[in-house]
């Protein structure tokens, strides 16, 4: 009798951890991380272009609060949000979801997620290693 670890309990496991270094959150936490970025971006280009939230909410055609909540990552803006925004800074929507700092982030995550690809490997195999130090020895 041979023991091993089932290739699906690895796969899973793997693909499990790749999401979680690629996304940039455990998977039991849920954690979203776009909002804090956008609400950077937002403040930034709102100070970038000298206004103030109540003139950038009347560009918009939104509330003064709405835009301080956006600004404070409280709330999930709609995308029709987000274009009335971009509108109001003459700018494309996908300018205004370009983060400066994604290639970086994209780098340190892919550099992770090799790291956690071979940690995942030297697990695998000593887990199998021990499997198999616990195989039934043949009786002579």
């Amino acid at each position: 009798m041979q023991y091993y670890i089932p290739y699906r309990v690895f796969v899973k496991y793997l693909i499990r951890s790749v999401k979680e270094q690629f996304y940039g959150y455990s998977l039991s936490m849920k954690k979203v991380t776009i909002l804090p970025k956008l609400a950077q971006r937002i403040r930034e280009l709102r100070k970038i272009k000298k206004m103030s939230q109540e003139q950038l909410a009347e560009k918009a055609d939104l509330h003064p609060t709405f835009i301080g909540k956006i600004e404070r990552a409280e709330i999930n803006p709609s995308i029709i949000s987000l274009e009335k925004i971009a509108t109001a800074f003459k700018i494309p929507v996908s300018e205004l979801l370009s983060f400066p700092d994604d290639k970086k982030i994209y780098d340190e995550n892919v550099e992770s997620l090799v790291n956690s690809l071979n940690k995942a490997a030297k697990e695998l195999k000593v887990a199998q290693d021990l499997a198999h130090s616990f195989r039934p020895r043949k009786k002579r």
